[in-house]
């Protein structure tokens, strides 16, 4: 119940973005604050069913929510991500890819976002650095983990420069 307010209020955010749908813009992430060499994970219960939302950041300055599906098992979510970097599905769209910038122990993902009146704008995102494997989300107030996985998709995503 409280994710699915949570998730509501999120949607409801989304509806007063500005549009700027082109102006998304990285540097390279050259810090140590946090891991880079895996992925960030979050589980939840939503429904009586538990669910996962994966995030990869990369030295480029570009962040992927993979996916938030329903979790079975990490073996087969990882045989997933495996199977998805050897094609291109994870070019589109465009709201799965982020530009994300350190300052401290903070990070700002920005990322595209469809509003309620399917207008198309960015919105941002904040997460406390608690310590290099653990993320905060100060808007969910959710904790993502880190777990190390060689397999990340390509993050030479070109709408993003």
């Amino acid at each position: 119940m409280v994710k699915t307010v949570q998730v509501i209020v999120c949607l409801a955010c989304f509806s007063s973005c500005k549009i700027t749908y082109d102006t998304i813009s990285r540097s390279d992430y050259l810090g140590n604050e946090f891991r880079i060499d895996g992925y960030y994970y979050s589980k939840f219960m939503l429904e009586e069913k538990e669910y996962i939302a994966i995030y990869f950041f990369y030295e480029n300055g570009v962040e992927l929510h993979w996916k938030t599906s329903v979790l079975t098992d990490f073996k087969q979510l990882e045989v997933d991500i495996q199977n998805s970097t050897q094609n291109s599905e994870l070019s589109e769209p465009k709201d799965k890819w982020a530009a994300f910038h350190v300052n401290n122990n903070r990070i700002t993902l920005e990322t595209w976002a469809h509003t309620l009146a399917n207008k198309k704008g960015t919105y941002l995102f904040e997460y406390e650095i608690l310590n290099d494997t653990t993320l905060y989300s100060t808007g969910l107030k959710t904790y993502f983990h880190f777990k190390r996985f060689d397999f990340k998709p390509d993050s030479t995503y070109s709408s993003i420069k």
